[in-house]
């Protein structure tokens, strides 16, 4: 993927389109490709079926037409006999009785097959002649086939007979011819099963090796040994005892009587094997298999041609593609290769004037038009930046010398703090324990001779006395002395003394930890803390304040938490005494983060860094 992105829009158009077209084209070739060839097996199959069901109802035909004619020979043979010797009778060269013992003797000598033979009824159904003689004269009417002798008595009929020492009746089939001045039905019959003795080959030859598939297809007719009983070139050969041909095939239709099978065959005087495709049926009666093969490869010629062309037109089509396609991609390229260029060239030299004259209405054409119109505006923002930047210069050098003068007069503010803080501790608290002095001695004085004098006195000492508490309490709050004297944990521990005192509000301290601090950075730190807890009080309207000193793993952080109404949803940050918080952030080294606390009041994280 990495090598694709890097390559030109030329190359992946080229490469896109050639690799969609060989996928596309190869895909539906093959698919064509497949088609084809299901369907061209479907016909050959189809013919062969039709082929095979055609040559066996032909070959059923012609060799039940062989033996009906080969018995009907027979039969009006014999009838020829008897009306030989019935004209010697008429003649008077020999008596009827000797007539009809001659004739008798001439029809039993003669065999059909192997088991077949000849005999004679009457329109009575009773026997005249016969190979047996404990048959003659017996009356046979009662059965179903000699019914149909004494109805017909000319014709070709089959039945099931069973001999008297047999078990089972087996399929019999018979003509008869009437000679009628003996009142004698000539019958000539035999077992089906032994019809292939009586069947004359040549009878149906021809109209079974006229069958043809494709170039050399042909049909064929095998008996249950192997042996060929007709084949256009191995007729008369047994499969089975012929090494250099292949029997597998032939014992597997053997084994299922009828269906479909492709196998190698290689016919004598041809050099190799080739696949092929055979329908075959089974002729039970006969034992024999009748087939119709034709050669695999010769149908599937088409598919060798279809083939070639779809290659031929493929290597066509790529060829025409390839200029084609870089001609496209040249004109797309050539005109993004001149947008690089004036993007480029302005970036490197910031002029925004520059303009591309183009009428082209496609795609390329507009994002020209859209270039030019991002030149103009980056010409007029360009020209606002250049007026913003310089009054911006001009601001954040006003800016720096405020925050200059606003640094020197926190110091300042500072100092004056300390300053006054100290005075008040230092000079007006004594002074107003020494007044607080005289006025209890006055009171000590006149309490006697003036008690009401004395009532006033003690009531200026009491006002004087809370004056001196405020006094060291406005001293502490400017100029905290347990910072100076004792450190951070106990100015703050005094920091909320002195809210509980003044507000009525609950402050807590909640130490976890121990802050080791230089004075200067636990000075900034106190007063963030101060502002913290009186924006609590004032604007939250808190009515517990919590101050925590605890650890995020190394670094110290103090929480001063409340439960007051909170930070409105957009704090709009211009507070003097968030302004103040963060100018003493900066000084101290540390963070500040306001929270909305659950449920309610404000989280206010001091990070010391």
């Amino acid at each position: 993927m990495e090598a694709w992105r890097n390559l030109r829009i030329g190359q992946k158009l080229l490469m896109g389109y050639l690799t969609l077209f060989i996928v596309s084209t190869t895909a539906g070739n093959f698919f064509i490709y497949l088609s084809v060839g299901n369907t061209i097996e479907k016909n050959i199959e189809s013919e062969l079926k039709n082929s095979t069901t055609t040559l066996f109802n032909m070959v059923s035909t012609s060799v039940s037409v062989s033996i009906k004619n080969h018995l009907r020979a027979v039969a009006e043979k014999n009838r020829e006999i008897l009306s030989h010797f019935y004209d010697a009778c008429t003649r008077g060269e020999l008596t009827e009785k000797e007539a009809k013992e001659r004739a008798r003797a001439v029809l039993q000598s003669q065999t059909i097959g192997t088991s077949g033979y000849l005999y004679c009824l009457n329109s009575k159904g009773v026997v005249t002649v016969h190979p047996k003689k404990g048959m003659l004269g017996t009356d046979v009417s009662g059965f179903e086939f000699v019914r149909d002798q004494i109805r017909g008595k000319e014709g070709y009929i089959e039945y099931n007979w069973k001999n008297p020492t047999e078990t089972d009746s087996r399929p019999k089939a018979l003509y008869m011819s009437y000679f009628k001045p003996w009142d004698w039905i000539i019958s000539v019959s035999s077992y089906r099963n032994e019809f292939r003795d009586l069947i004359k080959i040549d009878d149906f030859r021809q109209g079974v090796l006229s069958l043809k598939f494709g170039k050399s297809g042909y049909s064929y007719v095998t008996d249950g040994s192997g042996n060929t009983v007709l084949h256009p070139k191995m007729e008369g050969i047994n499969i089975f005892k012929r090494d250099e041909t292949p029997s597998e095939f032939f014992k597997t239709m053997l084994e299922k009587k009828e269906g479909k099978l492709i196998y190698s065959w290689k016919n004598p005087g041809e050099p190799d094997f080739r696949k092929k495709m055979v329908i075959y049926s089974y002729m039970p009666g006969f034992d024999w298999i009748v087939a119709s093969s034709s050669y695999m490869d010769e149908f599937y010629a088409p598919l060798k041609t279809i083939r070639m062309i779809f290659i031929i037109t493929t290597a066509i089509v790529i060829v025409l593609a390839i200029p084609v396609t870089l001609k496209i991609s040249a004109s797309i390229t050539t005109r993004l290769r001149e947008l690089m260029a004036h993007l480029e060239s302005s970036g490197a030299s910031r002029d925004f004037t520059p303009r591309i004259i183009s009428s082209a209405r496609d795609e390329i054409g507009k994002l020209f038009f859209y270039f030019n119109v991002f030149m103009e505006r980056l010409e007029r923002y360009s020209a606002s930046l250049n007026q913003e930047i310089a009054e911006r210069r001009e601001m954040e050098k006003a800016l720096r010398g405020s925050e200059d003068r606003y640094r020197e007069a926190q110091e300042m503010g500072d100092s004056i703090r300390k300053k006054i803080g100290q005075d008040l501790h230092d000079d007006l608290c004594p002074h107003l324990i020494g007044i607080q002095g005289f006025c209890t001695v006055l009171r000590n004085n006149i309490e006697k001779s003036s008690p009401g004098d004395a009532a006033l006195a003690e009531r200026i000492r009491a006002l004087i006395h809370e004056a001196t508490d405020k006094a060291r309490a406005l001293s502490k709050g400017l100029c905290p002395t347990h910072l100076v004297a004792h450190g951070l944990e106990s100015a703050l521990g005094e920091l909320c003394r002195t809210v509980e005192a003044f507000s009525g509000k609950d402050c807590l301290l909640r130490q976890n930890t121990s802050l080791d601090l230089d004075e200067n950075r636990e000075t900034h730190i106190y007063y963030m803390i101060q502002e913290a807890v009186y924006n609590a009080v004032k604007h939250g309207e808190a009515d517990t304040i919590i101050i925590t000193l605890d650890r995020e793993g190394d670094t110290p952080v103090i929480f001063v938490d409340d439960d007051g109404s909170g930070m409105p949803d957009a704090p709009d940050g211009h507070g003097v005494g968030r302004k103040i918080m963060v100018h003493r952030m900066a000084r101290a080294n540390c963070s500040v983060s306001w929270e909305k606390n659950d449920p309610r009041g404000t989280r206010v994280r001091i990070e010391i860094l």
